[in-house]
């Protein structure tokens, strides 16, 4: 379901405000117990990146806000947990509900190798397989996520979970910038050499079909080349055909000759003159297969080659997008725009809402 631009900034202000009014009141008992253990390693890389620990608030909402879970999940949610990105961005902005665009959801997968993912139950993960799980709403660079949790200590597993997720890949999106940036100047010396290269052979392929062209004495259009290749093919058949029927003929004659069969001087001379005749032939039709087989040769080689772009341009249109993606790589990087930067939870506040059954 997507929400209206007017509706969902009226949500993202309700959140805010009540933002506002928890960083007066104390947290509660709850959101003030132990962390688990590895609550630590998140708070440690957290640190490292510049984002707080996440803060809980504990409060109770009717449970007819929110959607209603069905099939196998029907029944299990117990929690509904509501936290704001000030500065919403990939991968947030991928995760909620846009018409025209496709909704990627975070995996289960992928939380699982994050350190809040680890604490997380097997009923939530149960429950994290059924699509209305996670909803996110957004208003420019303000999004409300909310989500279902099977209990208080798997909301606070999944809320970390998905910031500790969303950071990874604003940090990979950052390294992949700064590499692009980075091996600027060893790309375009590999690609200097791949474009001499390509133009060398540029130069042998301008050789070659000049050669061609000489050969064939004349610049055939691509069709005419293709019928005369098929004409070709025809005499060489023709051809073929003509000379086992020769070779046929000199075989009896041989034969003729081995079984004596030529014992007086007229059958003699009547089987050498046949024998010249055919000779006479065999040559012949030798020398057509011969020069039918070179000219569609040539003809091929004309076929496979005719057309074909420069390969030295397709380098070069490279080289140009590959340098436009670092100047564009290095224009982000200059300017850091939110989605690059740390996710910022709104007042590092996390709402855990006690859904209360009728």
């Amino acid at each position: 379901m997507y929400r209206s631009r007017w509706s969902v900034t009226v949500a993202v202000c309700g959140l805010l405000a009540g933002a506002a009014r928890a960083q007066s009141q104390p947290v509660s008992a709850a959101a003030a117990q132990s962390q688990p253990a590895s609550a630590a390693s998140a708070q440690s890389q957290a640190a490292e990146w510049g984002v707080a620990e996440l803060r809980f608030v504990d409060e109770d909402i009717p449970e007819g806000k929110f959607y209603a879970l069905t099939g196998p999940v029907q029944g299990l949610a117990l929690y509904k947990v509501e936290f704001v990105v000030a500065n919403s961005g990939y991968p947030v902005s991928s995760w909620a509900e846009r018409p025209g665009s496709p909704r990627q959801p975070p995996q289960l997968a992928d939380l699982a190798q994050t350190a809040g993912g680890h604490e997380l139950s097997k009923v939530q993960s149960l429950l994290m397989g059924d699509p209305p799980w996670l909803h996110v709403w957004g208003t420019g660079t303000l999004a409300i996520v909310d989500f279902y949790a099977a209990s208080e200590e798997d909301a606070r597993a999944v809320a970390r979970a998905l910031v500790e997720l969303a950071n990874a890949k604003r940090r990979e999106s950052l390294e992949q910038l700064r590499a692009t940036v980075q091996n600027l100047d060893a790309d375009l010396a590999a690609m200097a050499a791949e474009l001499e290269a390509a133009e060398q052979r540029d130069r042998k392929h301008e050789a070659m079909m000049k050669d061609l062209y000489e050969k064939l004495g004349d610049y055939p259009e691509r069709k005419q080349a293709e019928l005369e290749r098929d004409e070709l093919n025809r005499v060489m058949r023709d051809v073929a055909i003509e000379i086992a029927g020769i070779k046929a003929k000199l075989t009896a004659i041989a034969k003729a000759r081995s079984e004596g069969r030529a014992a007086d001087d007229t059958t003699r001379a009547m089987l050498d003159r046949m024998q010249l005749e055919e000779d006479i032939s065999l040559a012949g039709a030798l020398a057509r297969q011969s020069a039918a087989d070179e000219r569609l040769a040539l003809v091929r080689r004309y076929l496979e080659n005719v057309g074909r772009e420069s390969v030295a341009n397709a380098t070069r249109e490279l080289i140009a997008n590959r340098r436009k993606s670092a100047e564009m790589a290095a224009a982000r990087l200059q300017a850091m725009p939110a989605d690059l930067r740390p996710v910022e939870v709104y007042s590092n506040r996390v709402r855990i809402h006690r859904i209360q059954r009728p």
